[in-house]
């Protein structure tokens, strides 16, 4: 009868035995999956915070490079992350208080703050809406009754217009190829 009674025990030993197995098993599973799923995240933020920097950098260097009195260059930009929308203030209207542009009240409520920004990119709309003040330039020219412009992504591609007027640059909404503008009014770059 003790042979039975050890033969159990030692039965229910294996089986408790197996249980943590299971279980520590379970724990390191889940472990690597959480930190692999950390890992990709931060990996696709610092993706995204390149891809600002980037178009931040871009569109900096354009205004600069394209400022030669009645020089036109379209460029084509790729779309930062998930915003759909650039927006672009003109530098004279920074801490005007009369400055409205009902768009977007955040760019109104920076502008009329004199906060020295005055590109911004938008995701979103209403409530969700997100507007991230990107940089500062002193020489964007605005030609809009607000003194701001939005521009919207076309499949997932900003399309600006650069417009030289010496010192300043005039930043607009680039037509379409098969819109009424005349190619030859401007430069196509990509």
């Amino acid at each position: 009868m003790n042979k039975k009674l050890f033969s159990r025990t030692k039965n229910n030993k294996g089986q408790i035995q197996q249980v943590f197995i299971y279980i520590i098993t379970i724990i390191i599973v889940g472990a690597i999956l959480l930190i692999g799923y950390k890992t990709i995240g931060g990996v696709l933020n610092k993706g995204c915070e390149a891809q600002r920097a980037s178009f931040v950098s871009d569109i900096q260097s354009f205004i600069s490079k394209y400022n030669s009195y009645g020089d036109k260059h379209l460029k084509v930009m790729n779309a930062p992350c998930d915003y759909d929308t650039v927006c672009f203030v003109d530098s004279s209207k920074i801490s005007d208080q009369s400055f409205t542009f009902n768009s977007n009240s955040i760019i109104q409520s920076s502008v009329k703050d004199g906060i020295e920004e005055n590109i911004f990119i938008v995701k979103g709309t209403g409530q969700d809406q997100i507007t991230d003040p990107i940089g500062f330039d002193n020489n964007i020219v605005i030609d809009t009754g607000s003194g701001a412009i939005c521009i919207k992504q076309q499949n997932g591609r900003f399309r600006l217009l650069f417009e030289g007027q010496g010192k300043n640059v005039k930043v607009d909404y680039a037509p379409l190829e098969n819109s009424a503008i005349p190619r030859t009014k401007f430069v196509l770059e990509s």
